[in-house]
């Protein structure tokens, strides 16, 4: 098969690194950032995938007059918006986020209509050229505050999404993908519940009268590299399974993971002190060999010297924790990352040529920064780098145009 070339304009990062609060603060996120972004990369114009809270989205969708001058900022960045993120539909920016990013969750109808006013206003902004947007969304929600009749809501809900999806098109042309990602902890955390989930989701939607055909259409993936190395899968056993079953790979979030493996007491007490903060989760996976392994929903202390208590010759450790993807090590010689993951993730890509949006997320740049490493580096030079890094990647798999 023929691969398929991206142009580095297509390129995309996950503007959720950045807070935004309303519109006003978007805008100026798009001054201040995507276009010195852009800039720096010496393009005219650059496609992005922002993330539009609930209360800018509602600012948005409720306002013709704000819609054009929107497009108008856009247009006046060289921005092309061609993706945006809706997993967090809350201030991701809050001083404690944790459990609450996967609020409202996929049985709650606040979620449908959320998405649903994040699919038409990107539908008025795609490039007249481009017919097709991808918006990425939560696992369904979080494993613990899940039950049989979530699932059922769950499943209630996206027949009404998927409905929606097929009427925008209708009208507008314009084909809006919403992508379903995979994460630790949550309903959908592994490639297995993955498919499962979608096995029944096109019998469900069959008994609706929809084929799988159009369920492929407007709902699919968003694979994240970090969250699958976190789960320890093996990315191309994992994609090959998804895309042998047919689901639409519609975005892979380039992302990378922090793994080190411990030998001594030092490193926990090290990574505890650099890594574990109040603002996000950073679900953690600690293996030794093939059968022992135990996962944390967060980094915590107390487990992590409870398991090297049983395990003192040693064991793995990957942590929830989006570094940079243009490092495969830190400063401090045993932390590392899970680069190769996303090396892995383009071989594929190229071996089949698939072409899904490919989104730099590092949304943790900001605590990344606030610690000891790279403070001579700048979030706008850090992401550049990032570009440049993806860039040569793809150019040695030739994916680049």
């Amino acid at each position: 098969m023929r691969k398929v070339a991206y142009s580095r304009e297509a390129l995309a990062y996950c503007a959720n690194v950045h807070p935004c609060a309303n519109l006003t603060q978007l805008q100026e996120n798009l001054a201040d950032y995507s276009a010195k972004v852009r800039n720096k990369r010496s393009l005219e114009y650059m496609e992005a995938g922002l993330w539009l809270s609930e209360s800018v989205a509602n600012e948005l969708y409720g306002s013709a007059e704000r819609m054009d001058e929107f497009k108008a900022v856009l247009q006046d960045r060289g921005i092309q918006l061609t993706s945006l993120n809706g997993f967090p539909q809350v201030d991701f920016h809050q001083a404690v986020v944790k459990e609450k990013v996967y609020l409202p969750n996929w049985s709650d109808i606040r979620r449908l209509n959320y998405t649903v006013k994040l699919a038409k206003i990107l539908a008025q902004c795609l490039p007249d050229d481009n017919i097709v947007g991808v918006i990425s969304s939560l696992p369904l929600g979080y494993g613990k505050h899940w039950s049989a009749r979530s699932q059922q809501n769950a499943f209630d809900h996206l027949l009404l999404l998927l409905q929606q999806l097929l009427m925008l098109e209708e009208q507008t042309g314009k084909q809006i993908v919403i992508a379903l990602e995979m994460e630790p902890d949550c309903v959908l955390e592994t490639t297995d519940q993955l498919c499962e989930f979608f096995s029944y989701l096109y019998a469900f939607m069959e008994k609706a009268g929809y084929a799988p055909t159009q369920v492929n259409r407007h709902i699919g993936v968003c694979y994240d590299t970090c969250h699958q190395a976190v789960m320890a899968e093996d990315i191309t056993t994992s994609l090959s399974r998804i895309n042998q079953l047919g689901i639409h790979i519609a975005k892979v979030q380039i992302s990378s993971a922090l793994k080190l493996h411990v030998t001594n007491e030092n490193q926990l007490l090290e990574l505890c002190n650099t890594f574990n903060e109040p603002k996000f989760l950073h679900q953690t996976l600690l293996k030794s060999g093939h059968n022992n392994s135990v996962r944390l929903s967060d980094l915590q202390t107390d487990p992590l010297f409870e398991f090297f208590k049983h395990h003192p010759k040693g064991f793995d450790c990957y942590v929830h924790f989006h570094l940079p993807i243009f490092l495969a090590s830190l400063p401090v010689n045993y932390f590392s990352t899970t680069q190769n993951q996303i090396l892995e993730t383009l071989d594929f890509i190229a071996e089949h040529s698939l072409k899904p949006v490919l989104e730099i997320e590092t949304y943790t740049w900001l605590v990344y920064l606030r610690d000891s490493f790279d403070k001579d580096i700048e979030m706008i030079d850090g992401i550049v780098k990032e570009f440049a890094w993806l860039e040569s990647a793809l150019s040695e798999r030739d994916l680049l145009s």
